[in-house]
């Protein structure tokens, strides 16, 4: 298990360098979170999750992220 999460970490680190990061803040990120990031409301915890992450982005603008286009290129394997 040690060896596979080493592997993963390897993985993006590699992507990093590569790609650069894929947002540089908040407002480059939002769109991104709110495609993709919330998450079904089926268990406390979720539920928590989103109210934290709602908050972390509320009032923010979402401003515009060129990166997001290219947003495979930052998918790791399993």
């Amino acid at each position: 298990m040690y060896i596979s999460c080493l592997d993963r970490l390897e993985e993006v680190a590699q992507i990093l360098e590569q790609q650069g990061l894929l947002y540089n803040n908040f407002e480059q990120a939002k769109q991104l979170y709110l495609e993709k990031g919330i998450l079904d409301n089926d268990k406390p915890e979720n539920r928590h999750f989103n109210d934290i992450m709602e908050f972390v982005y509320l009032g923010r603008k979402i401003e515009e992220n060129e990166k997001l286009k290219d947003q495979h290129l930052y998918n790791v394997t399993v």
